[in-house]
């Protein structure tokens, strides 16, 4: 009995750190990550780059929003730029 209630534990305390590990949030600093780390967890994050848009830019609003969460976004003549901006507030909330 004591053996499978020791088993049973080891099991529940590995499965958490095996969600931990795996969990969507990258390690550090997101404007830090590598461009391709980057591309790729905006992606599975479901944020699409908007056409005309460099990841520098993006990078740009996440170190921007990093350092200050309520900062508004640029105004712009075009609101893709606005939505990205939101998205990316929004990501960093969670």
């Amino acid at each position: 009995m004591k053996r499978t209630l020791f088993a049973i534990l080891l099991l529940i305390a590995f499965t958490v750190l095996l969600l931990s590990a795996c969990s969507g949030k990258p390690e550090g600093r997101l404007s830090e990550l590598s461009d391709s780390e980057l591309t790729e967890y905006l992606s599975d994050s479901g944020i699409i780059l908007p056409e005309g848009v460099e990841l520098d830019t993006a990078r740009g609003m996440i170190a921007e929003l990093q350092e200050n969460p309520t900062h508004e976004p640029p105004v712009l003549g075009d609101t893709r730029v606005t939505e990205l901006y939101e998205e990316i507030r929004e990501l960093l909330a969670q």
